[in-house]
């Protein structure tokens, strides 16, 4: 143990000094880790966040799409409805041209359609045709950029 009764006051100032550095660089330290720590958490929070909300936004786009499906309406209305609806939930090419298909392969939308569209033919006929422009799109669309980065290459 130290005895601090024989130090000058220069020796006593000298460890208060020395305390007080420790002091404050544990003190330091501590708000150092307390700040990492609270990003880390915000920022896992706020990845969650976003994860949830695109999956909202994915349900959202799915549900809509199924309700007009079930309506079996694609007219005018369901094209401006849909047009509308992809940049608000921030759907691409794919997850639409995904959801399309699902569409056209559920049964059980399809029981709903054919029961309430009794004695109608041709059920699928537009939203197939739908997909099949969809698809094609997506296809020249991915031809274009390949030419693009070709030419861009050279």
């Amino acid at each position: 143990m130290l005895d601090f009764t024989n130090l000058s006051r220069r020796q006593v100032r000298n460890w208060i000094n020395f305390l007080y550095f420790i002091l404050v660089t544990v003190t330091w330290i501590l708000v150092i880790l307390a700040d990492i720590t609270f990003f880390f958490l915000y920022m896992s929070t706020r990845r969650k966040k976003r994860a949830e909300l695109r999956a909202l936004e994915c349900l959202a786009y799915s549900s809509t799409l199924s309700y007009l499906r079930a309506q079996n309406d694609y007219d005018k209305e369901a094209k401006c409805i849909i047009e509308h609806i992809r940049p608000l939930l921030n759907i691409s090419s794919p997850r639409h041209l995904a959801e399309l298909k699902r569409l056209i392969n559920d049964e059980e939308l399809e029981r709903l359609v054919s029961l309430k569209h009794i004695g109608e033919s041709n059920l699928k006929h537009k939203w197939v045709e739908l997909e099949e422009k969809e698809d094609e799109d997506v296809k020249s669309n991915n031809n274009s950029t390949s030419i693009k980065k070709k030419f861009k290459g050279s």
